[in-house]
């Protein structure tokens, strides 16, 4: 069996959803978004933390519209409203980011927050920074983010 480059995936995949700017998703008729229990992370009582899965191309979302998903629509999502609704709104109920999960439910779990900052990253290697209404304040936002985040690194 070949081994799985996770990496390469997730860079893949943050590569493919600036170039396009949008992102797939399914959600069943209540729109509720795929979701799964994470294989890494866990909430404060032990439980493991919700995943929300989102894929960078048709064909990857199509495979994994089966079992629990088989009724589920596939929705495309543009990156600016991901950014800026979706993934705040995840960080701050919790949840993380399932990545270009295969047909086994497989792929990579992300915080919310280091997803955005990829995505901003990878925004202005593509020099489309112009093409994202609230591009400069996601930055903000991600900035002190992470030097909360080491902050809170170093007092621990």
């Amino acid at each position: 069996m070949m081994e799985i480059d996770w990496d390469k995936n997730y860079q893949q995949f943050v590569e493919e959803v600036v170039n396009n700017q949008c992102i797939y998703t399914l959600q069943n008729n209540e729109y509720f978004f795929a979701e799964c229990p994470s294989e890494e992370y866990d909430n404060e009582w032990g439980e493991p933390v919700s995943v929300y899965c989102f894929w960078s191309n048709l064909v990857q979302v199509q495979a994994c519209q089966q079992d629990e998903w088989a009724d589920y629509i596939c929705v495309e999502l543009s990156l600016d409203d991901f950014m800026q609704d979706t993934l705040l709104e995840m960080d701050k109920t919790e949840k993380m980011v399932g990545v270009a999960f295969d047909e086994q439910l497989c792929g990579v779990e992300v915080d919310p927050l280091d997803l955005l900052h990829d995505l901003l990253i990878e925004i202005a290697k593509q020099n489309k920074q112009h093409e994202f209404e609230h591009y400069q304040q996601l930055l903000n936002y991600c900035e002190k983010w992470q030097d909360i985040t080491i902050e809170q690194r170093i007092v621990h």
